[in-house]
């Protein structure tokens, strides 16, 4: 049966904290801790796959598949039977347009569903043979959700097209799930695009812009929070779009503005003659050391297409400052700028170094050009 938001208070008590046991830990030694505000992956019901072309090789649920939800509430129900509905797949005539599906058959990985925990519910009584737990989730949308909850006369097509494959945005559609149906806990990376605010991505991370999503209203398409990027005459809009791979985007320290590459005149700055008298004397670096290679580039994000895109921006802010401050950078200190830098948004993980050195390799060798509003920094 259905569960509404009334119903969900009346009969869940309200918990912080839940912990989900796998089908051989018997004491929660290596259950899945889920908290109210967590970020969760969401499994569907086998009858909501099993038609699938991978599922019929694999006999499992094709990674891309999972739903992902934000937990609101954990509630415990008193109550009512076991049959409470979660979160169905999307139906195949909603991807079989895509390129992806054409090309491979299943869905793409950019159409999994997450969303953040807002409340957990849990039984204090009543039949065995109905669920113990239900969690309520805020779901985060995706471009093909946006398209599919709006309609094509309510959507801003140009705004859309610059949302990235694994790219989320926060709604307020709230559903009410079985804890079975939570595969993962997982954290989308947060950044914005008019600041030096993106943390190293793997390829495969999901990542938000701080953008918000009215669905239950839905009289018009609007992503609050939405920023601007570049200068008026931008011929993009003024807009970043993580999977345009014909575009980088720079950043001016002078100005504080992100521009697109494609929106610079093309000069031949290769010599970088003005470097010392505009201040980027680190530019001219010989130096083959890590931190050396990190400051001599030009902070950009660099399009990984449907992946993550790629950017070493907040290392490179705070190394620039310290150079030009007259402090002395050690790559045996590297892992306290990483830390201060706020790099990877949480957890360092154990081989920072090589992930830095690989975002150098894959970003390659940049052209220099000079800001168009300043005209008097290179980017």
């Amino acid at each position: 049966m259905s569960i509404t938001s009334e119903e969900f208070e009346l009969f869940y008590n309200k918990s912080k904290t839940l912990k989900i046991l796998g089908e051989n830990d018997t004491d929660g030694s290596e259950g899945l801790d889920v908290n109210v505000g967590d970020s969760v992956l969401a499994m569907p019901d086998l009858s909501e796959y099993r038609h699938t072309d991978y599922y019929r090789k694999h006999k499992t649920l094709a990674g891309d598949m999972y739903y992902q939800g934000k937990v609101v509430k954990l509630g415990q129900r008193r109550g009512g039977s076991k049959t409470m509905p979660v979160l169905a797949m999307p139906d195949l005539s909603e991807y079989r347009h895509t390129d992806y599906y054409r090309k491979h058959k299943t869905l793409a990985g950019d159409m999994y569903y997450q969303g953040k925990v807002v409340k957990l519910g849990q039984r204090r009584g009543g039949s065995k043979t109905m669920p113990s737990v239900v969690i309520a989730v805020d779901w985060y949308y995706t471009y093909y959700d946006i398209e599919k909850a709006f309609g094509s006369k309510l959507i801003d097509k140009f705004k859309l097209a610059n949302m990235g494959h694994l790219e989320r945005v926060e709604s307020n559609h709230r559903d009410y799930i079985l804890p079975q149906n939570i595969c993962d806990v997982c954290h989308p990376k947060v950044f914005k695009e008019d600041e030096i605010s993106m943390p190293l991505m793997d390829p495969e991370d999901y990542f938000m812009r701080g953008w918000s999503l009215d669905i239950i209203s839905r009289s018009k398409f609007d992503l609050e929070g939405q920023a601007t990027v570049c200068y008026d005459s931008c011929i993009k809009n003024q807009m970043y779009n993580p999977a345009d791979t014909d575009v980088e985007l720079r950043w001016c320290m002078k100005c504080r503005k992100w521009l697109h590459t494609s929106c610079v005149d093309a000069e031949d700055d290769d010599d970088l003659q003005k470097a010392k008298v505009r201040g980027q004397k680190y530019i001219l670096l010989a130096d083959k050391s890590l931190w050396a290679r990190v400051i001599s580039q030009p902070i950009r994000r660099v399009s990984r297409e449907h992946k993550a895109p790629l950017s070493l921006e907040k290392l490179q802010r705070r190394l620039i400052s310290k150079w030009t401050s007259g402090q002395v950078i050690k790559d045996q200190d590297l892992m306290e700028e990483v830390r201060k830098s706020g790099l990877f948004d949480g957890e360092i993980p154990d081989d920072f170094l090589e992930m830095v050195e690989v975002a150098l390799t894959l970003m390659g060798t940049p052209e220099w050009m000079t800001c168009p509003i300043c005209k008097s920094y290179y980017i």
